[in-house]
């Protein structure tokens, strides 16, 4: 799901690509972790809000553990709708090969280095370690000399005691602590404000009317240059700007849609530092929903209505049309025979 925030970036990195003819994006993607591939109501509105070009695509990917990602394609059809319960083909996307590890290097302590060694009468001769059949053979009956380092308490000197630090470092803060509870009453006023400082966000429901409010006279609230309310109760968020004097009046209503609504609200602070708190509604759906589905079904039956009204109006119009047309031709037709009555009985005379 896009946040909010997530909807302005996306916006504004659209509008830079339209400026830059050498970039056009031809789609987008991304990641369903918990269901299958298919394009969901959200996702439809993100492609249709974002990506509304009859070309454009969106790639939906299915990662998984221990088995290959699977993917699937979604694009608009001819009449311009979209298949999203699934793609119409899925495929595979295989895991990069792993590259093996560089081998490690060796040892230098376990690789043997030229030296000599002592025979048992005391001569030493030259011993290589790519020879070793030139080393000398120890006398079996002699006992095999070994070096013996001395125990570290006869070389190693004391190390010099450091408890002065620590009692230094404790009396240093005793010597701090004294200092500022002696000086409390300049700085702890100070600290009493910044604790107390919050917007105290929280919402009520009144039969579906979801009364939001905060403090409209907290510290953070009066000595802010605006803010933001974010009310996510669907699938597209309502972003509400606020002034300075709505962030005072510290109320909102808002009539809800679904049982969960979650409300953000975001206040700019001097210097460009932001205070955010979030709080949550859930209940049951509210009651006035049935009462709007039946107020639609009334508004669609008296459209309805309404449209045969007029076509019985326009067919009414049309017949009233023609009956004027057939009367003038009546009366025409009684001028003509008026007209050549006389001329008959001249010529039967």
């Amino acid at each position: 799901m896009l946040s909010p925030r997530d909807h302005v970036a996306l916006t504004e990195l659209l509008g830079t690509l339209k400026t830059n003819s050498k970039a056009t994006p031809v789609g987008w993607w991304h990641s369903h972790t918990r269901s299958e591939i298919f394009l969901s109501d959200a996702d439809q509105e993100v492609h249709n809000r974002f990506f509304p070009e009859p070309w454009q695509v969106a790639l939906v990917l299915k990662p998984h553990t221990f088995q290959p990602t699977r993917a699937g394609f979604f694009f608009r059809e001819k009449d311009g709708s979209i298949r999203g319960a699934s793609s119409y083909r899925e495929f595979v996307l295989d895991a990069l090969p792993m590259r093996a590890a560089a081998p490690a290097a060796a040892d230098p302590a376990r690789v043997p280095t030229a030296g000599r060694a002592l025979r048992s009468n005391g001569d030493t001769v030259a011993a290589s370690p790519q020879s070793p059949e030139h080393l000398p053979r120890r006398d079996p009956g002699l006992p095999e000399r070994r070096e013996t380092r001395p125990p570290s308490f006869t070389t190693s000197q004391p190390e010099p005691s450091r408890h002065w630090l620590l009692w230094a470092a404790v009396g240093f803060s005793l010597a701090i602590g004294a200092a500022a509870f002696q000086m409390r009453d300049n700085w702890l006023p100070y600290l009493q404000p910044a604790a107390a400082a919050r917007l105290a966000l929280n919402a009520v429901d009144n039969d579906g009317q979801l009364h939001i409010r905060w403090d409209g006279a907290s510290t953070l609230v009066r000595q802010a240059n605006g803010g933001t309310l974010v009310i996510a109760d669907g699938p597209m968020p309502l972003v509400i700007p606020l002034d300075a004097t709505h962030l005072q009046s510290g109320t909102l209503t808002y009539g809800r849609k679904t049982n969960r609504v979650d409300i953000t609200l975001t206040v700019s602070q001097p210097g460009g530092r932001e205070v955010r708190e979030a709080t949550a509604f859930a209940g049951g759906i509210p009651s006035h929903a049935s009462a709007t589905e039946a107020e639609l079904g009334l508004r669609t039956e008296r459209d309805k209505l309404a449209a045969e009204n007029e076509q019985l109006k326009a067919d009414y119009a049309r017949q009233a049309w023609r009956n004027k047309v057939l009367e003038k031709g009546m009366e025409d037709l009684r001028k003509v025979v008026r007209r050549d009555q006389p001329r008959k009985q001249d010529t039967a005379k």
